[in-house]
């Protein structure tokens, strides 16, 4: 088998996470990043917390030994060196909280990286190109744009559930959440993201009482005037791309 051409597109990307458990899924990242030509430009970085198995330094060696991205492990105590040189950020970080990623964050901005992102220890990588994806932070894409009449759009009327039910991603404000607004309005133009934002297959990121009420389970993602990516409007609330 050969190596998969590198992209043309070689920022320096990191991956930042922080677990309470053996990171096992990082493996799956990685090999997506070779696979797709992005092993030689890709960087991890783990942030530990008090209640991270001691076996997890001597997992993420070993995945350093199989592949070429570097791999960067945050123990406590490597955590607790760094911050000494913002005694304030560590007196506003708590412990065994996720907090603990921006440490990470930081990290990979020492480290040179030019687009960071945050990967949930729970979540899994499927076979489209992960890192490239991401790349469209920072440079300019042509993408169905979404406004919508009352400043707040729902991305999850996109996703596909089954059984089929209406949902809104944890954080959508519960005083915003209006089954009737419908009023969103396409326009496909040239926009620059900052920010890109994954959605979700199986267990989609909901609040509890929606899990409560009905699990969700997502199974497809309807496109957006024939396109899966997408961006929101610039404004005071519509401000990110999305992409599944």
């Amino acid at each position: 088998m050969h190596a998969p051409e590198p992209t043309a597109d070689r920022r320096k990307v990191a991956l930042v996470t922080t677990t309470i458990h053996v990171p096992r899924c990082l493996e799956a990242y990685l090999e997506n990043a070779d696979r797709h030509g992005h092993g030689e430009q890709v960087s991890v970085v783990v942030v530990g917390d008090r209640k991270t198995p001691a076996e997890t330094a001597d997992f993420l060696k070993e995945l350093g030994r199989r592949h070429p991205a570097r791999i960067t492990y945050l123990g406590v105590e490597e955590q607790q060196k760094l911050l000494r040189r913002w005694p304030a950020l560590d007196l506003t970080l708590r412990w065994n909280c996720i907090q603990r990623r921006n440490v990470g964050y930081l990290q990979a901005a020492l480290d040179g990286a030019e687009v960071i992102v945050a990967v949930d220890d729970d979540n899994f990588v499927t076979e489209e190109d992960y890192v490239g994806t991401h790349l469209a932070v920072g440079r300019e894409v042509r993408v169905p744009v979404v406004r919508h009449r009352s400043g707040w759009w729902n991305v999850c009327q996109r996703l596909i559930s089954d059984p089929p039910r209406r949902f809104y991603h944890r954080g959508y404000p519960k005083s915003r959440q209006d089954w009737k607004a419908e009023g969103h309005e396409v326009e496909r133009r040239v926009v620059r993201p900052v920010v890109n934002a994954g959605l979700w297959l199986k267990n989609p990121d909901v609040d509890a009482t929606t899990n409560i009420e009905e699990p969700v389970n997502v199974v497809g993602m309807e496109p957006l005037a024939g396109s899966r990516a997408c961006a929101l409007a610039a404004g005071p609330r519509l401000s990110v791309a999305c992409r599944a």
